[in-house]
């Protein structure tokens, strides 16, 4: 149903290309989702199946019509081929929710009966019937999601393409519009959905095509998941380990030269042929003396400490100073003086 081989888009203020060698193909009556960062080039990709961009080079095909030779004239009545979902909407503000449907049949050719007959059933389909004659600033942000849906899908298109669709919404309306287009899909119509939105792709588990730097890094068939940012790390390991064989294969390429060098200059072995460092040892020159010249004289004894004075008191006042008194001598056994005798004075008669 569409078909983009080895596509390429560039722009001429980037230099980074905005698709570089893009290949999908998207089967007949499948759901597809696109996950992507934003400027990842998932708007690019919708642009240039809707022919409002022309690639750089490849080839797009959507159901058989290879877009290389659509003219310019005849993209107006490609484009009714097509139902395309706006992210802004793009709805008539001064019209009614009916008249909104109305309008788009319009363009494409349909009768008034065919208008008539056509825009009450597809708001029964989109639950808005009892919102026909009311104008969008009158509704909810879910209710104008609806009707931009209904606009879409009034003309029965083999293919629908939804930027956004769940944006801005809260849960309970997210799962409202997924089950819708759900519905859609299940009619027999091509359903391809660009979406931030985590939970609705794990919810659903439909085939999920990953969009990074204008390149598809991952594309799961079935029973697909939000799975972004693990493709951008199983995609850096792989950059490492691809960086660290290369380091290996270096360092190995380099050993063999070295071999080979060696080889070439006779050298059987790289590491017997180098001289072996010589280990020096420092040595102290010391000169010990046996224990038996030691001479005995050489050990001094210690000489004895005087006696301390001994305090005397010599007053029997307490506040008198005391006074030093040197301990009287003992008397020596060996040499004695003799004392001397006082001889008696002669008596004068």
């Amino acid at each position: 149903m569409i078909l983009l081989d080895h596509v390429t888009k560039k722009y001429p203020t980037d230099p980074h290309p905005a698709l570089d060698e893009v290949s999908l193909h998207i089967e007949p009556n499948e759901f597809v989702f696109m996950v992507g960062k934003s400027g990842a080039g998932k708007s690019t990709v919708i642009k240039m199946i809707t022919k409002e961009e022309n690639p750089t080079s490849g080839n797009i095909t959507v159901g058989g019509i290879d877009l290389k030779y659509v003219k310019k004239r005849y993209i107006p009545h490609y484009r009714r081929r097509l139902g395309v979902v706006f992210q802004d909407f793009k709805l008539l503000p001064n019209r009614t929710v009916y008249e909104n449907v109305a309008f788009a049949l319009e363009i494409a050719g349909f009768s008034s009966r065919e208008i008539k007959n056509t825009v009450p059933k597809v708001l029964e389909i989109v639950e808005l019937s009892d919102k026909a004659k009311k104008f969008p600033s009158a509704l909810s942000g879910g209710e104008i999601q609806r009707v931009a849906i209904a606009r879409a899908v009034a003309r029965q298109p083999k293919i629908l393409i939804a930027d956004e669709p769940t944006a801005n919404l809260d849960v309970l309306t997210k799962s409202e519009i997924i089950n819708l287009l759900q519905r859609i899909n299940d009619s027999g119509t091509t359903v391809l959905v660009t979406t931030h939105d985590e939970n609705v792709v794990n919810n659903l588990r439909k085939r999920v095509i990953t969009i990074k730097d204008g390149r598809i890094v991952a594309d799961q068939k079935d029973g697909g998941v939000y799975r972004l940012d693990r493709a951008s790390a199983e995609a850096a390991a792989r950059a490492a380990a691809l960086a660290r064989a290369q380091a290996v294969g270096e360092a190995q390429a380099r050993a063999e030269q070295v071999i080979r060098n060696a080889e070439a200059q006779g050298r059987t072995n790289l590491f017997n042929d180098r001289p072996q460092p010589v280990r020096r040892v420092r040595t102290m020159k010391t000169e010990k003396r046996p224990l038996s010249e030691t001479p005995l004289y050489s050990i001094r004894q210690a000489k004895p400490k005087k006696a301390a004075p001994i305090n005397v008191m010599t007053s029997r006042d307490p506040f008198a100073v005391a006074t030093s008194v040197k301990a009287p001598r003992k008397a020596s056994s060996i040499s004695t003086k003799s004392k001397k005798t006082m001889k008696p004075k002669r008596s004068v008669i």
